[in-house]
């Protein structure tokens, strides 16, 4: 266990479908990758894609990871992410609740 610095990020992805992005969220958290993940069905994305605009049915993923693990988590979204290219993002949170902090830090789990 790390100790609480209040620090957390939030990383965003799309899978294509929902048993994926359960299976996905399940490895996360066993792993210690994330401290929670979020999947929401029902979402559709329209972008680029090799010269055309493509439009897919997939499910979001939101993702809260310490700030100690975000490089492993993002390594690891890469590396087993079944899209050639995903959408990777993250970004700080400015603030955190310090009971949910705490608890996302292992301190009162």
């Amino acid at each position: 266990m790390g100790s609480y610095d209040g620090r957390l990020y939030v990383v965003t992805t799309t899978m294509p479908g929902a048993d994926q992005a359960e299976q996905l969220a399940a490895v996360l958290v066993e792993r210690g990758l994330v401290v929670c993940a979020q999947v929401s069905a029902g979402l559709t994305s329209c972008y680029r894609w090799r010269g055309r605009t493509q439009y897919a049915q997939e499910v979001g993923m939101v993702l809260k990871v310490r700030d100690d693990r975000l490089d492993a988590c993002l390594q690891f979204l890469r590396t087993e992410h079944p899209y050639d290219v995903p959408q990777l993002t993250a970004w700080p949170v400015t603030r955190v609740d310090e009971a949910y902090g705490r608890w996302a830090w292992g301190e009162d789990a």
